[in-house]
Formats: structure tokens, sequence, C-alpha cells
């Protein structure tokens, strides 16, 4: 224990304190012994494990691919034979169909996409790959033994993904004294690959293996997607030709990545742009991120619903002509009406020439507000237009009840103002009152004690509240026979308080157990009949 000069004690108010030695827990190492067993049950922790993986498995994965697709096309329809299969087969479907968009630009690129629909595969199956990893190994041995240190460089950047393209850019800078380039790091990588045109696209697929892992997050973003096939072409020596797409899609988000001064050597890469414009498929993408985006994985269903919406629009067309059709309700209107003439055809006839003319001066100026006395003709034929009019009328008859009203109150309020003069003059006199009042009273004050008499009705509301107290001590009196013994059962008319009796409960000897001890007591004796305590 120390006295603490802040003057906080144990909670917030005392003078001592405890002393707090361990700060540093110890324990904490122990748990990432237990996280490094849960590592293998964990999808984030694999992909760490799977930086290494990448450059020793794309030669020979190739020629595996292409087999593989045709054997789960028939296991999905035995699924009777193996359930366990069926599970694992699930989660590769839905990489399949994002893979179907990059098949219709695999016409140029034919063995470069299908390395990315195995990777996903590996992460069921680590230990069984190993094994192929150092096969590859002896034939990357011609060249350089350099690769080898690339690899303790990456296991410490497992976890930061922008630092292992900081380290590549010390080596860029003997060719370009451009400092502005540094801010794209995917650019830069590409440059390396023309120095080690053989070891370096390998390196390529370990990039498009980090975007794969940002798709399961981001599932909404299809523009990182066509980065993955961009980085395929760079392996025939024309990389900066796909550098100008890239630039174009993200001019729609960022305006200010236009600062990318490279139009020099992108002069002879215009030979690809001639590709690009016969996959018009990539337009096609652009009008489905209009529609749900739940629904990219089916293409071809894709393009019956672009028919659909056109016929919507024409729907919305029909909508305007019905604008027209309210024109032909109001001829309806003037058939109601002519049955309401033949019910007077029974009593005036001269009555159904004046109705006709009314009606053509309403269809010319519509805006008649006099005529009151035909409420039953105008009500069916102005339910939506003239209900003003209906409002109008009803506001001239609340009027006159309200000047009536209005009268009354003039009188209530000329009385207040009165009052209220009277009390600000009465205000000023009073302080000069009260000043010399005091003055007085203080000589007086034994002479007139004998003459308030008049006072006593203050006296008689202090009266009332001792009556109160006259009422609890009452109840004091009949606390003792609620004190007596669970024996009496008799009322007290048959031991009625006679001298004799009390005298000798008073001085009969007590027994050792009364009956409850409030009987000990010789003010409040025991008045049950079978008590002993007499």
């Amino acid at each position: 224990m120390k006295p603490s000069l802040d003057g906080g004690g144990y909670g917030r108010g005392g003078r001592w304190k405890k002393k707090k030695k361990k700060k540093k827990k110890k324990k904490k190492k122990k748990k990432k012994k237990k996280k490094k067993k849960k590592k293998k049950k964990k999808k984030k922790k694999k992909k760490k494990k799977k930086k290494k993986k990448k450059k020793k498995k794309k030669k020979k994965k190739k020629k595996k691919k292409k087999k593989k697709k045709k054997k789960k096309k028939k296991k999905k329809k035995k699924k009777k034979k193996k359930k366990k299969k069926k599970k694992k087969k699930k989660k590769k479907k839905k990489k399949k169909k994002k893979k179907k968009k990059k098949k219709k630009k695999k016409k140029k690129k034919k063995k470069k996409k299908k390395k990315k629909k195995k990777k996903k595969k590996k992460k069921k199956k680590k230990k069984k790959k190993k094994k192929k990893k150092k096969k590859k190994k002896k034939k990357k041995k011609k060249k350089k033994k350099k690769k080898k240190k690339k690899k303790k460089k990456k296991k410490k950047k497992k976890k930061k993904k922008k630092k292992k393209k900081k380290k590549k850019k010390k080596k860029k800078k003997k060719k370009k004294k451009k400092k502005k380039k540094k801010k794209k790091k995917k650019k830069k990588k590409k440059k390396k690959k023309k120095k080690k045109k053989k070891k370096k696209k390998k390196k390529k697929k370990k990039k498009k293996k980090k975007k794969k892992k940002k798709k399961k997050k981001k599932k909404k973003k299809k523009k990182k997607k066509k980065k993955k096939k961009k980085k395929k072409k760079k392996k025939k020596k024309k990389k900066k030709k796909k550098k100008k797409k890239k630039k174009k899609k993200k001019k729609k988000k960022k305006k200010k990545k236009k600062k990318k001064k490279k139009k020099k050597k992108k002069k002879k890469k215009k030979k690809k742009k001639k590709k690009k414009k016969k996959k018009k498929k990539k337009k096609k993408k652009k009008k489905k991120k209009k529609k749900k985006k739940k629904k990219k994985k089916k293409k071809k269903k894709k393009k019956k619903k672009k028919k659909k919406k056109k016929k919507k629009k024409k729907k919305k067309k029909k909508k305007k002509k019905k604008k027209k059709k309210k024109k032909k309700k109001k001829k309806k209107k003037k058939k109601k009406k002519k049955k309401k003439k033949k019910k007077k055809k029974k009593k005036k006839k001269k009555k159904k020439k004046k109705k006709k003319k009314k009606k053509k001066k309403k269809k010319k100026k519509k805006k008649k507000k006099k005529k009151k006395k035909k409420k039953k003709k105008k009500k069916k034929k102005k339910k939506k237009k003239k209900k003003k009019k209906k409002k109008k009328k009803k506001k001239k008859k609340k009027k006159k009840k309200k000047k009536k009203k209005k009268k009354k109150k003039k009188k209530k309020k000329k009385k207040k103002k009165k009052k209220k003069k009277k009390k600000k003059k009465k205000k000023k006199k009073k302080k000069k009152k009260k000043k010399k009042k005091k003055k007085k009273k203080k000589k007086k004050k034994k002479k007139k004690k004998k003459k308030k008499k008049k006072k006593k009705k203050k006296k008689k509301k202090k009266k009332k509240k001792k009556k109160k107290k006259k009422k609890k001590k009452k109840k004091k009196k009949k606390k003792p026979p609620d004190r007596r013994c669970r024996l009496r059962r008799r009322p007290r008319q048959d031991l009625e308080g006679s001298l004799l009796l009390r005298l000798a409960r008073r001085q009969a000897p007590r027994p050792s157990r009364p009956c409850r001890p409030s009987c000990r007591s010789p003010r409040v004796p025991c008045r049950a009949p079978r008590c002993t305590v007499l």
C-alpha cells in the first residue's frame, strides 16, 4: 500500500492506493502458440503460406486444368455416388462462372488464364502440392540463384503487400529519371521482366493471386478482374499497351491519375487497341452493372433480359395515353345527368331546357363560383377539381358565429386591463407604507397583542392539527390488547376490569416461561383466560 499524492484511493476518494506492479502480461505469448494450431482452419493464415508456392506451380498445372474441367461436369450428374466431394465442388462452381468471362478473351491467351482455377484448389490441398514444387526448382537453376534470396524477403513481408513494391523501386531508379512514376508500383514490376524474361513470368502470377483474395471480400468490383487478364499478355514483351486500358477505366473513378507522362512509349502500342475492338463483349459488361450484380455468373441469360427491358419502356408510353381517357370520362358523366332529368319530367318539363343551357357554359368558363343553387349537379362533375368551392361556403357561416362570441370576450378583457392598472399604482405606494409601519410596530407590539383577537381564525387551523395528534395517542392505548398472547380467544366481557383481578395479577408470582414477553410487564397484564400469568 502506498499513499497517493493525487488523492485517489481504491475508488475515487480515498487516500491509499494499491501498487500495480504487473503491467506486462507474459501469458500472451502462450496464446500465440494456440493460434498456430488454429492456422490450419483459418483461411486468413493460409494465404500467407501460398506466397511461397506461387513460383513453382505454373508449368505443370496448365496441362492438368484442361482435364479437370471435363471431370467436374461429369460429377454434377453423378452426385449420388460421392457425397463428400460435393461440398468442395460447390465452392468451385462459383469461381468457374467468373472465369467464363475470361474464356471469351482466351483466344489470344489460351493457357495463361487457366492457371487461376487451380490456385483456388490449392487452399484445400496444401500438403500434396509441396512435393511438386521441388521438381520445378531444378529447372530454374540454369540462369541465376538469386531467386532464393527473394524468398527470404517475402517471408518478412507477409503482412504488408505494399512493402514489396518499394524495394523494387531502388533497382529501377538507375533507368528512370522521372520520380512521378514511383506512384505506380504495378507498372515498375513490368520493367524488371524485360531483363529476366523467363524468370519473372512466374512473379506475375503471384500478383494475380493477391487480387483474388480481394475479390472474395469485394465481390462487386469488376475492374480488378480485368487487371489480371492484362498481366498475362505481358509475357509477349509488349507490356505497356495494356497500361493504356487501365488508365481509361480509372478515369471514371479518379481524375487525379491523368498526370502519367508515359505517352511517348505508347505510340508503338496502338496495334493492340485494334484487337480489343474485336472484343466488344466488354461493353456488354457495363450494361450489366446497371442490373443486379448478383447475376454476373449467368451471362447467357442476361442477354434475354435486355429484350424484356425494352418492352417495359413501351408500357410507360401507355401511361401517357391514359390522360386521353380522362376526357372520355367527362362524356360519361353527361349520361348520368340525363337519368336525373327523367325523374323531373314527371313534375315539370320546363326545367329541362334551363339545365341544358347552363351545362354548356360550364365547359367554357369552369370558374363559376356563384352557382350554389345546383349542388346536386356539381358534386358529380367536380369531385376532384372544385372542392374549393364547397369550403368557401362553410367559412362564411363560421365567421358570423365568431363575431357573436368575440363581443362577449371583449367585455372580459376590459376588466382585466383595469385591474392591471390599479396594481401598478399600488406597488409604488406599498413600498413607502411598509417602511413607515415597521417603525410604528416596534413601539406598539405590546398593545396590539390584546387587540388582535380577530386573528383567532388562524389559530383554529392550528387546533385542527392538534386534533390529529390526539388521535395518535388513542392508537397507543389500543396497542396493548394487540400484544396479548394468542391463548386469548374470548372477548373482554368475561373479564371486565375489576380491581380484584388487577391486584391479583400484579401480585402473582411470574412463571419462567410466559406465553409472550409482553406478559412479563406489570403495566400490561395478560388478560388471556388460559394464561399462567395472573
